[in-house]
C-alpha cells in the first residue's frame, strides 16, 4: 500500500499567520480588559495610557509580551500596601496582573488565544 502526502504550503502559511495574530490579538484584549478593570493605579494616566503597551517585537518567535515601563511603575505594582488615588480607577491596586497570573483569570489567555486563533485561521482549524 503507496501513502501519498501532499502538503498544502498556502494553508500551513495561513495557519502560521494566524498564530501570529492571534498573540497580537489576545494580548491587545488582556490589556482592554485590565484598563476596563480599572485596576492599574491612575492619577494622570501616565502609567495605564502612555507606558503601558503591547510588544510584539518577538512575535515571530511566539513572544507577546504587555509592558509597563516608567520611572515608578515597579515601586507601584510592588507595594500593595499602598494609599491608591481611587479618584480614576476606582479598583487601583498593586499587583494588578496577579488575578491574570495566579488568580481568576489566569486561564483566559489561553481561551482567549484559542478564540483568536480559530477565527484568524479562517476554518482550517
Amino acid at each position: 500500500m503507496a501513502v501519498t502526502v501532499v502538503m498544502n504550503k498556502g494553508a500551513l502559511a495561513k495557519i502560521k499567520l494566524a498564530q501570529y495574530t492571534a498573540m497580537r490579538k489576545t494580548a491587545a484584549k488582556i490589556l482592554a480588559e485590565k484598563i476596563d478593570s480599572q485596576e492599574i493605579p491612575m492619577y494622570e494616566g501616565t502609567l495605564q495610557n502612555t507606558f503601558t503597551d503591547v510588544d510584539e517585537r518577538a512575535v515571530a518567535l511566539g513572544t507577546v509580551k504587555i509592558t509597563t515601563e516608567g520611572p515608578y511603575a515597579e515601586r507601584l505594582y510592588y507595594n500593595p500596601q499602598y494609599n491608591f488615588n481611587h479618584e480614576f480607577n476606582v479598583n487601583a491596586k498593586g499587583e494588578w496582573w496577579e488575578d491574570w497570573l495566579t488568580g481568576s483569570n489566569k486561564d483566559r489567555a489561553s481561551k482567549l488565544f484559542e478564540y483568536f486563533y480559530k477565527e484568524s485561521a479562517g476554518g482550517l482549524i
